[in-house]
């Protein structure tokens, strides 16, 4: 038999259609307790709560057997006569696994808004309630369209707990759940709520799929979800580049980084520590990617440089880049490689005991850099490097090799190393000789580079002389042997290997001073040869209407060659040619008239 306890002292209109339909007038019970059975009772669907402690209600559902539930529950009533659970969610799952008929029921009128309210203050304010329903409710009122300062005012709670707590409500489902089962610490689930989504499943995949089982222990915890962070002054790619991955923006404002949430969190901000995995192996590809066309479109590499294994990125782009693809491999340690020479740095050159700088020392490192640098700069250039590409800790680099010659930059031993030797008394002749080579070298070096820098110095300051208007130049002999080098140099090979045999047989055409030598005297029939082999040389001259050919026609017959027996022939052949176009011509005129119609 249902008991009913007024509550309300003021008694309220009757309403027959009510009682006709329901078997009460609603505003008759509102404020009052009922003895409701559990059947017409259904869960709100406005209840936040995403997980239950099952073990903790079958607890509670035990306690129930001698006296059923004592503290009504509360409820409202629903259009189509049943009950909406606003409190009281774990007394009525305890009650239906207990088998109770009904449960006593506290009714109240109640709009939306206020079964938010009172689910969610009934949870902050139970005695000892579990964090992850603190976190719930918190991310309920956020919903709601309470800001972050109204819910920091309503709680009485600081902004790194709010925080805190909104981080653990977008855990996913299952580690919500272990964290429920009291199966991970408050630390620990406070670094993994700061993983992204996909993270964080991954990590429970690989380790917490188990953790239901009763002898579930998982150790080093922060050791694991250390492998999905990755410190940004680490990072391959400028972490401020806004536009590496447009929707993805910058990492130096993303909330997956652990600088731009160092005021809540300070103990995760020591250094900025990106927990977004998929976004950072993103922008670690698309880098990798620009790096590798970067080098593509301003050096064409011929090859690719491999040391050991490149990692699984490079291996990719690699692979799916076709201008790489095609590319071949090459053992990095089966060439010579140009290493550039290394800056030498300040601290290398203090004193361990006092810090103060040996700057004789630093001075004449920094000179022997400049010097191999310099000597670095000339090698390059030459024509018998290859360019290639390799990969060393996912950075892309350009560099130069020889596949066949061995070329060495810089010196066995160094102003630093023999210094140090002398100080701790362990220099050794050898080391001393190899100081005096390295030094002889370096001089030599000096001198090639004073060279080539007043070589430039000459080229520039002659160019703007040239381009004054008064200067007005005398043709020298040394005009004239420029330009026979200049025809020389645009001889083809086959050419060139045929005029060197016949006119400087035996001299060394590849020494420079030799060669202007023997140009400057060659005689005029020996340049009349050079020029003339030049334009036999060139295709175009063969054809009459290109300026080539109208040129090698000229030279010819200023040197006398018959062309008037060749023109000859090929006249005698153009006239039959000519008296038999005119003949067919002329049939062909006549045939005309005889079809034109007859007047």
């Amino acid at each position: 038999m249902t008991t009913t306890i007024k509550r309300t002292l003021k008694a309220q209109p009757r309403n027959n259609k009510a009682i006709a339909k329901y078997g009460f007038n609603f505003l008759d019970i509102e404020g009052t307790f009922l003895h409701v059975p559990l059947s017409k009772i259904d869960l709100s669907p406005l209840n936040y709560r995403e997980t239950i402690d099952e073990d903790e209600i079958l607890g509670l559902a035990k306690s129930l057997k001698p006296y059923g539930v004592i503290s009504p529950v509360t409820v409202r009533k629903k259009a189509n006569g049943r009950f909406e659970l606003v409190v009281g969610e774990r007394r009525y799952r305890a009650a239906k696994i207990g088998q109770l008929k009904s449960i006593p029921a506290l009714v109240k009128i109640l709009t939306d808004e206020q079964v938010n309210e009172i689910m969610l203050l009934e949870n902050l304010q139970r005695k000892d309630p579990h964090p992850i329903h603190e976190a719930q409710a918190i991310a309920k009122m956020q919903k709601s369209g309470n800001t972050i300062d109204e819910i920091c005012i309503r709680l009485g709670k600081s902004k790194t707990f709010i925080y805190t707590r909104l981080k653990w409500a977008e855990l996913i489902l299952p580690i919500q759940k272990m964290f429920l089962g009291n199966k991970i610490s408050i630390k620990d689930v406070t670094a993994m709520s700061l993983l992204e989504g996909s993270s964080q499943q991954e990590f429970f995949d690989k380790h917490c799929t188990n953790w239901e089982e009763k002898n579930f222990a998982f150790s080093h915890v922060s050791h694991a979800i250390s492998r999905y962070k990755y410190d940004l002054k680490n990072a391959d790619f400028d972490t401020k580049d806004k536009n590496l991955i447009p929707d993805a923006g910058s990492c130096t404002r993303c909330p997956f980084n652990s600088a731009t949430i160092k005021s809540l969190f300070p103990e995760f901000a020591k250094v900025a520590v990106c927990s977004h995995k998929v976004c950072y192996q993103a922008k670690t590809l698309k880098n990798l990617e620009n790096g590798f066309r970067k080098i593509l479109a301003e050096h064409q590499p011929t090859a690719i440089l491999r040391s050991g294994n490149f990692s699984n990125e490079s291996q990719m782009l690699i692979d799916s880049i076709p201008e790489l693809n095609i590319l071949p491999e090459v053992d990095y340690n089966d060439v010579n490689v140009i290493e550039p020479p290394c800056q030498p740095e300040k601290e290398d050159y203090e004193d361990y005991q006092t810090g103060e700088l040996e700057e004789e020392d630093y001075n004449g490192a920094l000179i022997t850099y400049e010097t191999d640098l310099a000597e670095y700069n000339l090698v390059i250039t030459s024509e018998n490097l290859l360019k290639g590409l390799t990969v060393k800790n996912n950075v892309i680099s350009l560099v130069y090799y020889n596949p066949e010659k061995k070329i060495t930059v810089g010196t066995a031993v160094t102003a630093k190393e023999v210094q140090q030797a002398i100080k701790d008394g362990k220099a050794t002749p050898e080391l001393l000789d190899k100081e005096i080579e390295r030094i002889e070298a370096r001089e030599k070096r000096a001198k090639q580079i004073d060279l080539d820098n007043i070589q430039k110095q000459v080229h520039a300051t002659f160019k703007e002389c040239l381009k004054a208007e008064d200067y007005k130049p005398i043709l020298t002999l040394t005009d004239l042997t420029a330009a026979r080098l200049l025809i020389f140099q645009s001889l083809d090979w086959n050419i060139r290997s045929y005029i060197v045999e016949k006119l400087f047989s035996g001299i060394d055409t590849f020494h420079p001073s030799k060669l202007l030598q023997a140009l400057s005297e060659l005689t005029e029939s020996q340049f009349a040869f050079l020029i003339r082999m030049v334009f036999c040389g060139r295709s175009t001259s063969s054809s009459p209407n290109l300026i080539d050919g109208k040129c090698l026609y000229d030279i010819a017959y200023a040197s006398g060659f018959d062309i008037k027996t060749i023109e000859a022939e090929n006249k005698k052949l153009a006239d039959k040619r000519e008296d038999s176009v005119n003949g067919r011509i002329a049939e062909l005129k006549r045939k005309i008239e005889k079809l034109k119609p007859q007047d």
